[in-house]
């Protein structure tokens, strides 16, 4: 059995050498790359960097900059429509950044709060066919079975928020397990402690577990294989 923990989305740095993490870039606003050195990462635009200012092409001109050595997928980008921002705005850089994983054939990190309808029509506009990662999944049964019964590749990463909903036993088992992740995201909480938790809270084994997700991120970056 494997004793790898996957880390599908993290913004603080592991060193447990049992940890493989993909990392969220933020790099393009403070040019320090240090904090990557020997870890994968991601790089997009989320939408709460509206608010900030910062400029979509210059995020576009720091992905192209980057090797596909250096960056395993685009992301995370998003829908918000908690948010009070231009939603106009965010759909078309959402597509915007879409359309760039598209042409790099990278897989994509998703942030999604109540758009999943809008997020599948710009998915279908463009034809996607790489892997979509839905980051911190926070929905239903019935939007997992609307994910799950499109023609699209989504995978779903939950997060240690995701226990405190009060039916999430019910929708973690309609998860399919070959399309689940954990990930610490910006929490404090180290992912060996995550999986510990949600193996206990779901009576799974922890070893399958740890090799179920080796096998789903070696499907998602043969490239690398674990």
């Amino acid at each position: 059995m494997s004793k790898t923990f996957i880390d599908i989305h993290s913004h603080k740095k592991n060193d447990n050498l049992n940890v493989v993490q993909i990392l969220n870039d933020d790099t393009f606003l403070f040019n320090d790359f240090s904090f990557y050195k020997n870890s994968f990462y991601c790089s997009g635009f989320h939408p709460y960097l509206l608010k900030n200012n910062i400029q979509p092409s210059i995020v576009k001109k720091h992905i192209n900059n980057l090797t596909k050595n250096q960056l395993l997928a685009i992301g995370e980008i998003g829908l918000d429509r908690s948010l009070k921002n231009d939603f106009e705005i965010q759909s078309k850089i959402f597509n915007d950044f879409l359309e760039l994983a598209k042409h790099k054939s990278l897989p994509v990190f998703i942030h999604c709060v109540r758009a999943y309808s809008d997020m599948l029509h710009l998915i279908k506009n463009i034809n996607f066919q790489d892997p979509l990662i839905l980051h911190d999944f926070r929905g239903n049964i019935q939007e997992i079975n609307q994910l799950t019964r499109s023609p699209f590749d989504f995978y779903f990463s939950i997060s240690p928020s995701f226990l405190k909903k009060n039916d999430n036993r019910k929708i973690f088992e309609q998860i399919p397990a070959d399309k689940l992740f954990f990930e610490s995201d910006d929490t404090q909480s180290p992912i060996e402690i995550i999986y510990q938790d949600f193996s206990n809270r779901f009576q799974m084994n922890l070893d399958s577990l740890r090799y179920q997700h080796v096998q789903n991120f070696n499907r998602l970056f043969p490239h690398i294989c674990l």
